[in-house]
């Protein structure tokens, strides 16, 4: 069975050098975008196209970032 940390706080990854920092350390495969509060209007609470834009992800890991991870993760869940 395989560990899986969670509390990271988010206030640690608002930015795409902190981001990337994660995605290289433990692989974009054990990343999962969520969000508390969607369209709160905040522009730094928006990651979304930030991930989107950071270099070296394709299709496959941004839509495993955004989707996929989770859906595996909590496969009884769908």
């Amino acid at each position: 069975m395989e560990t899986v940390a969670t509390g990271t706080p988010a206030a640690t990854i608002y930015t795409p050098e902190a981001l990337s920092l994660l995605i290289g350390v433990v692989g974009a495969d054990r990343v999962l975008f969520g969000t508390e509060r969607p369209g709160s209007g905040f522009a730094f609470e928006d990651l979304k196209p930030v991930i989107e834009k950071l270099p070296g992800l394709d299709e496959k890991q941004l839509q495993g970032i955004f989707e996929g991870n989770a859906r595996s993760l909590y496969a009884r869940a769908f």
